[in-house]
């Protein structure tokens, strides 16, 4: 829901107890679906990112990407994060420094959080997905999401 809010909002998400897709499921455990669209974008969402982040961008301020954080810490003088980076790109070492950061390194989060002594009440769980596959049906045009909890779907 929250993508949907941040998205461009084009369908609000609604109840559809009739849809195409109900032909391939056995409905005996439920009568409705969720209709929803999370978003969408005019433009690649590489493209995307990198308007957001160049609208910022000034001499002080400088966009990069495809860099490895080598090391750092917090300066609590200057409340700044000193950050050694590598533009893995152009093999140039530089430091810098920034208010604030955002911590988006995926299954490597909580180790980049114990490297830099920040301590947070969340940790992270992963754990296999499961994906089961069914043949598809020649009418099948929408993609279907089905909830874990619900018990008794039968591919036909």
């Amino acid at each position: 829901m929250s993508y949907w809010l941040l998205g461009t909002r084009r369908h609000s998400p609604h109840l559809q107890r009739d849809f195409a897709e109900k032909s391939f499921l056995d409905c005996s455990k439920f009568s409705a679906c969720i209709d929803y669209e999370e978003a969408m974008l005019e433009v690649s969402d590489a493209r995307f990112v990198l308007n957001w982040i160049l609208a910022y961008q000034t001499d002080e301020q400088i966009a990069v990407n495809y860099c490895a954080l080598g090391g750092g810490d917090f300066d609590t003088n200057s409340k700044l994060w000193r950050l050694e980076v590598t533009d893995l790109i152009r093999q140039e070492e530089m430091v810098v420094s920034s208010r604030v950061v955002i911590n988006a390194a995926g299954t490597w989060t909580d180790d980049l959080n114990r490297r830099f002594q920040i301590t947070t009440p969340y940790k992270h769980a992963f754990g296999k997905g499961v994906f089961i596959a069914c043949r598809r049906d020649a009418q099948h045009k929408l993609p279907l999401m089905i909830e874990t909890a619900i018990i008794g779907i039968a591919c036909r």
